[in-house]
């Protein structure tokens, strides 16, 4: 599995899982765990220029190149950078140029969704035993606004590098579809 089937698969999980939520609440856990995936996913995809140093920790990075500058072979972990600064990347000019396309801007709601979705994500990977209490109306709104920002990197940022044509393809239209179910769920929570 590569980083561009695993962020398709992300996709369609979210795709096949999100019309559920209306009859199963319990299934919009899925939903913000696959949108988290992709969006990391594809974070990921439009920073990468090649040797991936971008994309690591700082101290990862920094061990790295000093074992390195003195012939030392590194076989420590190199870690990923945690999501909120990756979502920082996306909206550095520099480092999206670098990468070939432009930066993301957000909207007022965006940046927030986006700092919501991580934490829900985490508090449902990483939970005990517990009673939850949540006002479900949020997730929509939530995925709303990050669909937005999944648009953007996989249509308009011209950063993402596609193995072919049918995958990019595929991403689209499974994004409009996301946007279309969103938009009825986001409707249907308003009204009902």
């Amino acid at each position: 599995m590569d980083k561009e089937s695993d962020v398709l698969s992300s996709l369609e999980l979210v795709s096949i899982v999100l019309p559920l939520v209306l009859d199963k609440p319990q299934f919009w856990k899925w939903v913000i765990i696959g949108l988290h995936n992709a969006l990391q996913g594809l974070m990921v995809l439009s920073l990468y220029t090649g040797a991936g140093f971008e994309l690591w920790k700082e101290k990862d990075r920094n061990d790295w190149l000093a074992r390195y500058y003195k012939g030392i072979p590194h076989r420590g972990r190199r870690h990923l950078d945690n999501f909120s600064n990756l979502y920082k990347m996306i909206q550095s000019d520099r480092k999206m140029a670098r990468a070939g396309g432009r930066a993301f801007v957000p909207n007022e709601k965006q940046s927030k969704s986006v700092s919501q979705l991580n934490d829900w994500r985490n508090d449902m990977i990483h939970f005990g035993p517990k009673t939850w209490l949540i006002d479900l109306g949020i997730f929509p709104s939530i995925s709303k606004d990050v669909l937005g920002i999944v648009q953007f990197l996989v249509s308009e940022s011209g950063t993402i590098r596609w193995k072919n044509d049918s995958e990019e393809l595929r991403a689209q239209r499974l994004v409009e579809e996301l946007q279309e179910q969103i938009e009825i769920i986001h409707r249907i929570y308003q009204t009902g």
